[in-house]
């Protein structure tokens, strides 16, 4: 592959990458309870990502967003968890996350 290639498709390609580490992370889930967890967890990264790039928001975030979700869901499709649950949980992360970025409550911690 050229770097060429690879620059005008590397949202394709991270976002494949996720929708894999979405599908792995829910195949190693022992449970519903921590599929849950794992879940809500990473809505409130995809949240505080949003919070980042409130000025600059991209579909190339989105995307890769949304493949993390749908890989996660097929991979507990046939594991632990129920889909809409999990939808609804990384959504609810995700809208908490910025809230609280937008309030102040959660400030930068590195600077």
């Amino acid at each position: 592959m050229s770097g060429g290639t690879f620059a005008m498709h590397w949202v394709e390609m991270v976002t494949l990458t996720f929708v894999v580490i979405g599908i792995i992370i829910a195949l190693l889930s022992p449970s519903a309870f921590i599929s849950y967890i794992i879940i809500l967890l990473s809505g409130m990264f995809a949240g505080r990502l949003m919070w980042e790039r409130r000025n600059n928001v991209k579909f190339t975030y989105i995307a890769i967003i949304i493949g993390f979700l749908v890989g996660f869901m097929l991979g507990s499709f046939s594991h632990y968890g129920n889909q809409i649950v999990i939808v609804v949980l990384f959504i609810f992360g995700a809208v908490l996350m910025y809230r609280l970025n937008k309030k102040g409550i959660f400030t930068d911690f590195f600077f």
